[in-house]
């Protein structure tokens, strides 16, 4: 995945790693020398500068779980139900590309429903990329309509959309 600086038995070096580290090491040279030109401790730099590198790590190993291929979830995964699942793939079905496109989507918001019908839209029009003479099958069967409903605005004085605040006769 990553090229292999060195590699001794089932010890590897990436070579990202090797650079980090000597950044690490220069960066932590340059503030050590700098506080010593400041008059600040250079225990308290050195402290510091391994608090932030330990951190970084850990938050440098969070991202490379999290943009590993394994661990990206399956549609089955996510949408549970069977109708929502054959909701997604009935674009790749009706054209019958199921087998020749793999589908990578980002989605946020709403609920699982709007979520599955938001995917299925998309894989609608990154089908009609693809092949712009399947517009015709996709447009009778629905598949590039757009859902026109957003979330209301909160209006002035109302706690929500159309929530209202507690009447009080007196």
């Amino acid at each position: 995945m990553f090229p292999r600086l060195v590699q001794i038995g089932s010890f590897s070096l990436p070579t990202y790693g090797a650079l980090v580290a000597i950044a690490f090491l220069v960066a932590l040279w340059l503030t050590s020398r700098f506080a010593k030109e400041r008059g600040v401790s250079s225990e308290k730099v050195v402290n510091l500068g391994v608090y932030c590198a330990l951190t970084g790590m850990l938050g440098a190993k969070i991202l490379m779980i999290a943009m590993d291929p394994e661990y990206r979830l399956h549609p089955e995964e996510i949408f549970t139900r069977e109708t929502l699942q054959r909701n997604i793939r009935q674009p790749l079905e009706t054209v019958g590309y199921q087998d020749r496109m793999d589908v990578i989507a980002r989605l946020q918001g709403g609920g699982i429903s709007a979520q599955a019908g938001a995917l299925r839209h998309g894989v609608s029009r990154a089908l009609l990329e693809a092949d712009p003479n399947l517009r015709g099958e996709l447009k009778r069967r629905g598949f590039l309509t757009r859902d026109p409903r957003v979330k209301e605005r909160k209006k002035a004085g109302l706690k929500k959309a159309r929530k209202r605040p507690q009447f009080s006769k007196r």
